[in-house]
């Protein structure tokens, strides 16, 4: 019999910082990689692209995302999908975690 998994708390295994985004990869499961963010206030992501999907969820915070041409509002417990291919951004209006599955 295997040991049972330990709980994460994921908001507290990454630190805000003023001088970039940060990023932290916090598991990978079979091809998918979960990656927890953090930005600070005012910080932002650029607008991007992936070439497959992804899933956003918001944990804390507030934050604007924009996928081509339509915003939405990022609160905690929030999630969405972002499709590949499709230009996107965020943007942090107060300091703001989120995880992201790709």
């Amino acid at each position: 019999m295997s040991a049972l998994p330990d709980l994460m708390h994921l908001t507290g295994q990454l630190d805000y910082d003023p001088a970039k985004v940060g990023s932290k990869l916090v598991m990978k499961v079979n091809n998918a990689r979960i990656y927890l963010m953090a930005l600070c206030k005012n910080q932002s992501i650029p607008a991007h692209t992936v070439s497959d999907n992804a899933f956003l969820m918001a944990l804390e915070g507030e934050a604007i995302l924009t996928i081509g041409k339509n915003l939405y509002d990022l609160i905690p417990g929030v999630a969405i999908e972002l499709p590949g291919g499709e230009p996107h951004a965020i943007k942090a209006l107060s300091n703001f975690k989120m995880v992201i599955i790709r």
